[in-house]
């Protein structure tokens, strides 16, 4: 299956990078941890309370303005079409509803919270989509930060329950493939590197 798919800052802080050693590559981190549960005064529990969730970090060479727009239209994850949902928005903006290629079906995402270049949260909705998610209670929060230079850093974050009990269904989301392969394809396009969690300042 091909990339696929589609979680957000209560003040934007901005990214840093740490005072690199010399000879040494720059050490880029974000300031929001994996417990943060607020994004540019937006909190998550607004759309779900689920347990479970996802987290993928990486830092590019662009700035947020580019970086922003290639994840919200989802540029080298899938193909994408658009539902303005009567927003009369062409495009990503709140309310507007992407439909994601996957695996020959579709997944209905709408976008929650658009707030370009900082932040986004979109929502799939399992019972639209062709493309059947055994999960509910789903919500992703997207945040995009300047890194102090020229580039940004991109937090992925999916917040979800099983529908039944995981070992019923697959043994891991399809997003746990589909993000980071559409993230590595923006790597390849702009330049970066994906960064492991537990690298950042608030112990992620």
């Amino acid at each position: 299956m091909k990339h696929l798919l589609t979680l957000s800052g209560t003040v934007l802080l901005a990214a840093c990078s740490s005072t690199p050693k010399v000879n040494s590559e720059p050490q880029y981190t974000t300031h929001y941890g994996l417990e943060d549960v607020e994004f540019r005064g937006v909190p998550v529990s607004r759309y779900t309370d689920a347990k479970r969730r996802h987290l993928f970090i990486y830092h590019f060479d662009v700035p947020p303005e580019v970086i922003f727009d290639d994840v919200a239209r989802l540029r080298d994850f899938a193909p994408v079409r658009w539902d303005d949902n009567g927003t009369g928005i062409e495009g990503p903006g709140k309310g507007t509803i992407r439909w994601v290629e996957a695996a020959n079906r579709e997944v209905l995402e709408e976008i929650m919270e658009y707030d370009p270049p900082h932040m986004l949260f979109y929502q799939i909705d399992p019972k639209e989509s062709t493309f059947k998610f055994r999960l509910k209670n789903h919500i992703a929060a997207v945040t995009v930060e300047p890194d102090g230079a020229e580039g940004s850093i991109v937090t992925w974050r999916i917040y979800y329950d099983y529908v039944a009990r995981p070992l019923t269904v697959l043994k891991k989301p399809i997003f746990n493939k589909a993000i980071p392969d559409g993230l590595d394809g923006l790597v390849e396009l702009h330049g970066g590197t994906r960064l492991e969690p537990g690298k950042g300042p608030s112990g992620i």
